[in-house]
């Protein structure tokens, strides 16, 4: 294959993945999603190939990877917003990789510990009860 081939053939890659970045929108189908992420790396492929096949002061291997990895990011977390939802909506599961939309905690009315024994256990149910066993609040908050 000759230089202007090559060229062609990876001008072509490129302009797939310009297709790719803008259709992308935040309201994809999920089950567009498993097809969409393969085409991506499909032309990714292409690209790499064909770049490959050109002298090294004609590639433009970094500024395509920065798109690629742009979208990948970009798909990755449409999937992990699906899946989030998915499991907000089946109570019976919990999941501590979907963060909180709640930035701002409920104040919370749990008197300070007095330090007797006599209270510890009354204190201890309060915390428990109230935190400790409280889906909503991730491992950070």
């Amino acid at each position: 294959m000759d230089e202007a081939s090559i060229q062609k053939m990876r001008g072509r890659a490129k302009s797939a993945l310009t297709r790719i970045i803008n259709f992308f929108s935040d309201h994809i189908n999920k089950a567009e999603l498993p097809s969409r992420i393969e085409r991506l790396d499909n032309v990714f492929k292409d690209f790499d190939h064909y770049d490959a096949m050109l002298p090294e002061e004609q590639s433009e291997m970094e500024e395509f990877e920065g798109k690629y990895f742009e979208m990948k990011g970009k798909y990755q977390n449409a999937v992990d917003a699906w899946n989030c939802s998915s499991i907000v909506n089946s109570p019976s599961i919990f999941s501590e990789n979907c963060s909180s939309t709640n930035s701002k905690l409920p104040r919370l009315n749990i008197p300070q510990f007095s330090g007797k024994y006599t209270d510890w256990l009354a204190f201890k149910d309060l915390y428990v009860a109230s935190v400790h066993n409280n889906k909503s609040l991730s491992n950070v908050h």
